[in-house]
């Protein structure tokens, strides 16, 4: 009785127990079946003939790393090559990324799903480039977290449209955070965090999608390209510059890559 009069009154608890009784979609099978894999001791070789199974998912796979964005100089052909190319920690995110994108609600309420994953294909390109300098071991999973940062909103524009559509319309996205938590209870930031437990994500990439507008808690190459993503004003830059610990210069490089490579990859992964 008091958990029903506390979802009845607290905004957070009634979103969360709508999000809890949606039908969530899960990974698709085939999804799963390579990330087992990759997570088990399974060699590279027998993850490249789990990945070969599903044609769909291997296409996918192969249109991504043979993007403009990956900038690899000779074409990934088969799924033996993408395995022993990027490796269990790459491929593992890639894998995660497209999944998500294949169970992502297609055009909610408030929300063109073409203009949506171009504008986060450039922030995961720019993340990466930003990782390179700051962070290197980290460039995949940077990536991804810029990739799938804001994956929560197709979900929130579908769970709670009348209020969702609403706060998108009304608000910039630098301060979206704040008026989602006045509104709802929650932010999209957490949601996505409660997301990667359902979808068993790696700690790391759970905990970067958590705290993606956590200035001092995310790992910075996210957080600032999110908020470049929005702003590119001179002055950002040099604030965002600033708080990564480099020149103002390789910030504006990366936005520049992030614009030149960005719809490149939105159209392989969307494709």
């Amino acid at each position: 009785m008091i958990g029903l009069l506390r979802r009845l009154v607290d905004p957070r608890e009634r979103l969360l127990h709508t999000l809890a009784r949606a039908d969530l979609p899960t990974l698709p099978s085939a999804h799963l079946r390579v990330l087992q894999a990759l997570r088990s001791d399974r060699s590279l070789p027998d993850v490249g003939r789990e990945l070969a199974l599903d044609p769909a998912l291997t296409s996918a796979v192969l249109r991504t790393v043979n993007s403009a964005a990956f900038g690899l100089r000779r074409k990934v052909a088969d799924a033996s090559h993408a395995a022993s190319l990027l490796g269990r920690a790459e491929l593992e995110t890639l894998v995660l990324g497209m999944g998500v994108v294949a169970t992502s609600p297609r055009d909610p309420p408030g929300l063109r799903t073409e203009d949506f994953w171009r504008t986060s294909a450039r922030r995961a390109v720019t993340a990466r480039a930003l990782a390179d300098h700051v962070a290197p071991r980290d460039r995949s999973a940077c990536f991804t977290a810029g990739l799938l940062q804001d994956m929560a909103l197709p979900l929130l524009c579908q769970a709670r449209p009348a209020v969702y559509t609403e706060l998108l319309a009304s608000h910039d996205h630098a301060d979206l955070a704040a008026h989602e938590r006045a509104a709802l209870g929650v932010d999209h930031a957490e949601v996505a965090g409660w997301l990667a437990e359902h979808w068993r994500f790696p700690e790391n990439l759970a905990v970067a999608l958590r705290t993606h507008h956590a200035v001092g808690e995310g790992p910075p190459p996210v957080v600032v390209a999110g908020l470049l993503a929005h702003n590119e004003e001179d002055a950002w830059i040099e604030e965002t510059a600033r708080r990564v610990g480099v020149g103002s210069a390789i910030v504006a490089q990366a936005i520049a890559e992030g614009r030149a490579l960005g719809d490149d990859l939105a159209a392989a992964i969307l494709r």
